[in-house]
């Protein structure tokens, strides 16, 4: 369920790595008003051929490793539109990457960087289940290593209930994954806080709270710890897409691996903040 650094010949892995633990959902802007006792909904994700949706992404991370303070922000803006509906009853959703841009302040000087991975100007395809979950993702993002397409994408949906709630009651999703070189353990606990307004639109506004265990095999050696994250959204309750969320994520562990200012092997405490949000622009 969102960085990087070329400048100062300061190698970007490190800050590749700790930016990519965590990808997530949800947080709302305005008030939800309340169902009425008993009721529910029910919410899938569709798009009609005609619908254009346009984002604006942007994730700002703050981290803390081998004595280095580094605050990164990314911004994306994207168009989605649906291709087609499967056979298994998904949506094949191609997303284009308008716009991209990165910015990196560390211990309180501004650098401009290149990213390693660039997606501007790339159209990408996913399979999205009426739950909102990815089924598949096709297409190349340069820099972008095997296997993290899905993952990359993930923070332009919401996975949705299986089942109809009712207002104040929660579910949970599980988040857990593995994978050749990581192991996430952990799930979120999910609550429909009500339904609204956003921008014209109809929504339901859902909170949640997580906590994800990580362990990682890296080229620059292991991470291991643990992120928590507090999630709200706002879905449109007609199409089940995102109108808007944010969402704050906290990582603290240890990385053991090459020291870049050392050369040396050693272990060192890790500890990462990052701020995101989404926004529909149409």
């Amino acid at each position: 369920m969102p960085q990087f650094i070329r400048s100062r010949r300061f190698s970007p892995l490190f800050v590749i790595l700790l930016t990519a633990l965590l990808a997530v959902q949800c947080k709302p802007s305005g008030a939800p008003t309340a169902l009425e006792d008993g009721d529910s909904i029910r919410v899938r994700f569709s798009l009609q051929p005609e619908e254009v949706l346009r984002y604006k992404g942007a994730s700002t991370t703050e981290m803390n490793f081998y004595g280095m303070e580094i605050r990164n922000v990314h911004t994306d803006e994207i168009t989605m539109t649906m291709r087609e509906k499967t056979e298994e009853g998904n949506f094949t959703i191609r997303i284009k990457f308008d716009k991209s841009s990165d910015q990196l302040i560390r211990s309180g000087e501004m650098y401009e960087q290149s990213n390693p991975v660039k997606p501007e100007g790339r159209t990408v395809e996913v399979d999205i289940t009426p739950t909102g979950e990815i089924d598949q993702a096709r297409g190349v993002i340069p820099g972008l290593q095997d296997g993290g397409l899905k993952d990359y994408l993930s923070k332009w949906f919401a996975e949705l209930p299986e089942n109809a709630v009712a207002v104040g009651q929660s579910w949970e999703e599980d988040t857990s994954d593995s994978t050749e070189n990581v192991k996430m353990e952990g799930s979120f606990t999910m609550t429909l806080k009500g339904i609204g307004e956003e921008k014209g639109i109809r929504v339901g506004y859902m909170t949640g709270t997580g906590v994800i265990t990580v362990l990682q095999e890296t080229a620059a050696g292991e991470i291991n710890g643990e992120s928590s994250a507090d999630i709200e959204a706002a879905v449109a309750l007609d199409g089940g897409y995102v109108v808007n969320y944010k969402v704050e994520s906290d990582f603290s562990g240890t990385m053991t691996g090459v020291n870049p200012q050392t050369a040396k092997k050693e272990s060192t405490e890790v500890s990462r903040s990052s701020y995101t949000t989404v926004d529909l622009l149409r």
